[in-house]
C-alpha cells in the first residue's frame, strides 16, 4: 500500500549559542551565518551568567525549535547550557563545531549546506556567460574592524571571516562568481544608497528558500537601536530570523545611515500590498520611545503608515511572539511503500530529487554536507493504531527517533510533520509508524505519570481490533444500538437465546428508530433493521448460533452454492454451525456461520445463540462498551490523523495508584494539545467523589508540563444522578473542565447534531475539547448561555 507525503528540504538550523552581553559574540555568529545556506535565519540564543534565569533562551529556543546547537564561544555557562539538549545533536557527531578538517589539505570545510552552493548555481545559470564588465546587484561591503559600526555592519550585511582555515575562498568566490560590486568604507564615512537594496552576502544566503507562515502585517521595516547595545543587536538579529525584511539603524549614528535609509525606505514604499483594501504598515522596531524614533522619522517621510514596535532595553524579549516563517526549498511530493514485518508497519519512502542543488555540484564535491528535509504524512490509512503525525512535542525528539528511524539524533519533531537531518546523498528512508499506545503511555510519562496496561484496557482494545482490520473503531457502531447492549448484558454465559427472542430485544419500538440510519455494513434496504444489527454481532464471532438438538439428531441438510466456484453442494446444517467448511469442487474453506441469519430466515426456530469469545464470561466485558462508545464519539469529532487513544490503564502518580477508564489526545497543526483523561460507567453505574479525585491527580501533572486537560465522564444511560451533577458543579466551581456524555451523546452518529437543543448550543460543530466542554456545561449545567440568549 501506498502512502502519501509532503517533502520540504531545507538547510539545516543551527541555533548560534552566545554570552549574554557580548557584542563580539554577535559579530562571529554573523561571520560563520554568511558562510552557511539559510544563515540569516538562523537564531542567535543570548545565555545568561550562572545562577541568572534563562527563560529567554529557552522562550527563543521553543520558538525557532532549532535542529543543533553552536557554541560560538565555549564558556562554561553555554557547555552547561548545551548539555541540557544532548537531542539537539547531528546523526554522525562531526558537523557540531559546524567545521570539519579534510584529511590530505588539512583545510577546514563547512559540515553543513554552505553559501559556496549557491554561487556556484547561480554562476552556471545566470552569470557565467555574462561580459566581463558586466556587474551585478551584489554588493561585498568592506570596513575596517575599527570602525565604530563594526557589529552593525556585520548584522546587517555580513562579512567571510578569515580565521577558519577553509580550504575554499568565500570571499572571492561572492566577488568573481557572482560579479558582484564592491564598496569599501573608510572608518567614520557615510553608507552608499544602494547598499540597502542590493543583495550582501548574508541576504544571498536566503537564496530560493520561501517562508511559509510567519509574520504578515509586520513583515517588513526598520530597526533602530544603539550600534553597540548587545540587548538591541540580537533582538534586530532574531525578529529577522524569523522571516521579517529589516534593516538596522544606529540611532546614535543615524547621519551615516542617513542615504541608505532613505533608498531603503522609498523601496519598501514601493512594495505592491498583497491585500489592496487594507492599510500597509512600515514596521519599525526600537527600544526608547515612539516620540524619539518618530523625532527621527521626520527627516525620512514614506506614503505608508507607520507601525511601533518596542522592546525593552535590558531583555530580549519574546513575550509578544517571534512566530517565526517555516523556511525551505520547494515542496514536493513522494510516495512511500508500506509493509509489516516481525510486527511492525515499515515504510520504505523513496527521497524526491534535490532541484536546490542542481548546477551547484559541477566542479566540487559537497557529499559530506548535511542538510533537513522535513516530512509529513498525508494520513495514517496505511498503518492502523500506529502514527507518523507525532505531537510538536521536542523533549521527546529522542523517543520519536528511535521509534522512526532507530538513530536516536537523526529526528526533530517539527509543528508540521518532523525533519530528518541527511546527508546530500541520502536518497531514501526507512520509516517506523509509532503504536497509538506506545506514544500515549510516553506522553504520560514525560508528564510524570506511571502507566501500565491492565486487564480491562487489553480486553477494549481486544474487543476493538477484533471488529475488523482498518479503522477497526468505526466497527464498534454497533454498540450504540440500546437493544444490542441489552441483549448482550442480559444473555449469561452459560445461557442461549432464540433467534426471534434475540430480535424483539433488539427491536425496542422507541428506541431502534434512531438507528435506522447507522451504516454498518452494505446492505439492500434503506433502514437498518434489527435483523441486520443481530447478523452483525453474528459475523463479528460476539453471537454464536447452535443447531438445536433434533436438527443434529435428523442430520438435515440443505443445498448451498460456493461464493468461489459457483458450484453447488449439498451441506448439512451442522456445517453451518462450525466456522469453517471446505468446498468438495474447489477446495476453498469458508465460514459459513455470518450465512445463518440470510439463509434460515425462513427457519429460525432450529437456531438458538450464546455469546462467544471475548464476550463469553459473565463479567460484563470489564466495562468495555461504555468505553468503547466515548472513544467512538470522540473519533467520531476529531480528525483521525490528529486523534489516538489509549484504553483503560493503571496510573500511578506520586504515592497514588488508581485507573483510568481512557486517555484521548488530540494535537492539530502547531504545539496546540487537548488530553482527556475519563471515567466510563454502565447503565447503573456511579461516577463518585473518589473518581473524580483520582482524576484530577494526574490533569495537574498534565497541565503543568502545558497540556489542556480535561476530565470526561460517559455514562450509557439517559442522563447523570443528582448527586453526579453536583459533584460535576463543584468541579466547575473549582475551574476544573470537563466533558459530559450520557446515551444523548454516545448513541447519535454525531453527539450533538440529533440534540434537540441543538440551534441552543453554544458549540454545535464542536471540533476540540474546549468547545465540548462548554456545551457539556450548557446541557447539564445549565450554566452556559446558548446562541439564542438575548
Amino acid at each position: 500500500m501506498a502512502v502519501g507525503f509532503s517533502i520540504k528540504y531545507r538547510p539545516t538550523k543551527v541555533a548560534f549559542l552566545v554570552r549574554k552581553g557580548h557584542v563580539e559574540d554577535l559579530v562571529a555568529a554573523a561571520g560563520i551565518n554568511t558562510l552557511l545556506w539559510g544563515g540569516m535565519y538562523n537564531p542567535i540564543i543570548p545565555i545568561a551568567p550562572k545562577g541568572e534565569d534563562n527563560s529567554i533562551a529557552l522562550g527563543l529556543l521553543n520558538a525557532f525549535l532549532p535542529d543543533t546547537l553552536y557554541n560560538v564561544v565555549e564558556s562554561e555557562e553555554i557547555k552547561e547550557f548545551a548539555s541540557k539538549f544532548t537531542f539537539l545533536r547531528d546523526p554522525g557527531h562531526y558537523a557540531d563545531r559546524i567545521f570539519h578538517e579534510e584529511w590530505f589539505s588539512k583545510k577546514n570545510e563547512l559540515s553543513y549546506l554552505d553559501s559556496l552552493n549557491i554561487v556556484e548555481k547561480l554562476w552556471h545559470s545566470e552569470f557565467k556567460n555574462k561580459r566581463k564588465n558586466y556587474r551585478s546587484n551584489c554588493c561585498l561591503v568592506k570596513w575596517d574592524e575599527t570602525d565604530p559600526l563594526n557589529a552593525v555592519f556585520s548584522l546587517n550585511f555580513g562579512y567571510f571571516p578569515k580565521n577558519f582555515n577553509l580550504k575554499d575562498d568565500f570571499e572571492d568566490a561572492f566577488v568573481r562568481g557572482l560579479r558582484s560590486k564592491k564598496t569599501e568604507l573608510k572608518s567614520g564615512a557615510n553608507l552608499k544608497d544602494f547598499v540597502s537594496t542590493s543583495v550582501s552576502p548574508l541576504s544571498l544566503t536566503n537564496h530560493e528558500l520561501k517562508g511559509y507562515g510567519g509574520p504578515r502585517q509586520d513583515g517588513y521595516g526598520v530597526y533602530f537601536g544603539k550600534k553597540d547595545s548587545f540587548e538591541d543587536l540580537v533582538n534586530f538579529w532574531n525578529l529577522r530570523a524569523s522571516g521579517r525584511m529589516l534593516l538596522f539603524c544606529p540611532i546614535d549614528e543615524i547621519a551615516r545611515f542617513s542615504n541608505t535609509l532613505k533608498k531603503y525606505l522609498k523601496f519598501l514604499d514601493s512594495i505592491p500590498s498583497a491585500r489592496p483594501e487594507l492599510t500597509e504598515w512600515i514596521a519599525v522596531y526600537h527600544s526608547t520611545t515612539d516620540d524619539q524614533i518618530k523625532k527621527v522619522l521626520e527627516a525620512f517621510p514614506t506614503k505608508k503608515g507607520i507601525s511601533f514596535g518596542k522592546f525593552d532595553a535590558d531583555v530580549v524579549d519574546v513575550s509578544w511572539g517571534l512566530r517565526p516563517a517555516y523556511q525551505c526549498f520547494e515542496w514536493q511530493r513522494a510516495y512511500g511503500h508500506v509493509e509489516r514485518q516481525f510486527d511492525r508497519y515499515q515504510v520504505n519512502l523513496p527521497l524526491p530529487e534535490k532541484k536546490f542543488l542542481n548546477g551547484a555540484t559541477e566542479r566540487r564535491r559537497i557529499d559530506q554536507q548535511i542538510l533537513s528535509v522535513n516530512i509529513s504524512a498525508h494520513g495514517d490509512f496505511g498503518f492502523p493504531d500506529h502514527t507518523l503525525k507525532i505531537p510538536c512535542l521536542p523533549k521527546l525528539n529522542e523517543f520519536y527517533s528511535r521509534e522512526i528511524i532507530f538513530d536516536p539524533w537523526k529526528l526533530r519533531v517539527e509543528r508540521e510533520g518532523f525533519s530528518l537531518v541527511i546527508n546530500v546523498n541520502d536518497e531514501n528512508e526507512t520509516l517506523y509508524p509509532i503504536p497509538h499506545q506506545k506514544l500515549l503511555e510516553r506522553i504520560l510519562e514525560y508528564s510524570d505519570i506511571k502507566t501500565e496496561s491492565n486487564q480491562a484496557g487489553r480486553l477494549a482494545s481486544k474487543i476493538i481490533t477484533g471488529m475488523r482490520e482498518y479503522m477497526p473503531l468505526e466497527a464498534c457502531r454497533v454498540f450504540k444500538i440500546t437493544g444490542v447492549r441489552k441483549l448482550l448484558k442480559g444473555l449469561p454465559s452459560d445461557s442461549q437465546i432464540k433467534w426471534n427472542d434475540a430480535l424483539r430485544i433488539i427491536w425496542d419500538t422507541e428506541r431502534f428508530k434512531q438507528f435506522q440510519s447507522l451504516f454498518l455494513e452494505s446492505r439492500d434496504s434503506k433502514n437498518l433493521n434489527p435483523r441486520d444489527a443481530f447478523n452483525f454481532l453474528v459475523k463479528k464471532n460476539i453471537l454464536r448460533p447452535k443447531l438445536r438438538w433434533l436438527e443434529k439428531i435428523l442430520r438435515r441438510s440443505k443445498e448451498y452454492r460456493c461464493t468461489e466456484c459457483g458450484l453447488a453442494a449439498t451441506v448439512p446444517f451442522t456445517d453451518f454451525e462450525n466456522d469453517k467448511w471446505q468446498c468438495p469442487y474447489c477446495d476453498e474453506i469458508q465460514n459459513l456461520r455470518p450465512l445463518i441469519v440470510q439463509s434460515f430466515r425462513d427457519q429460525p426456530k432450529i437456531w438458538n445463540f450464546e455469546k462467544t469469545g471475548l464476550f463469553a464470561k459473565n463479567n460484563n466485558q470489564e466495562g468495555a462498551i461504555p468505553v468503547i462508545l466515548t472513544l467512538l464519539t470522540f473519533g467520531r469529532v476529531f480528525n483521525h490523523g490528529e486523534f489516538f487513544y489509549s484504553t483503560a490503564l493503571n496510573m500511578k502518580v506520586g504515592g497514588k495508584s488508581f485507573e483510568s477508564d481512557f486517555v484521548v489526545f488530540q494535537h492539530s497543526r502547531g504545539d496546540s494539545f487537548e488530553v482527556g483523561i475519563g471515567e466510563a460507567k454502565d447503565e447503573g453505574g456511579e461516577i463518585d467523589q473518589n473518581d473524580i479525585d483520582n482524576l484530577k491527580l494526574a490533569r495537574e501533572k498534565l497541565v503543568a508540563k502545558g497540556f489542556s486537560c480535561y476530565l470526561i465522564f460517559a455514562k450509557t444511560a439517559d442522563g447523570f444522578t443528582q448527586a453526579e451533577l453536583d459533584r460535576f458543579r463543584t468541579l466547575e466551581s473549582e475551574h476544573v473542565p470537563f466533558i459530559l456524555f450520557s446515551n444523548s451523546e454516545l448513541e447519535p452518529y454525531q453527539p450533538y447534531w440529533e440534540n434537540p437543543r441543538f440551534k441552543e448550543m453554544p458549540y454545535q460543530y464542536a471540533l476540540r475539547m474546549s468547545e465540548m466542554s462548554i456545551n457539556s456545561r450548557f446541557l447539564y449545567l445549565g450554566s452556559v448561555q446558548g446562541r439564542n440568549h438575548g
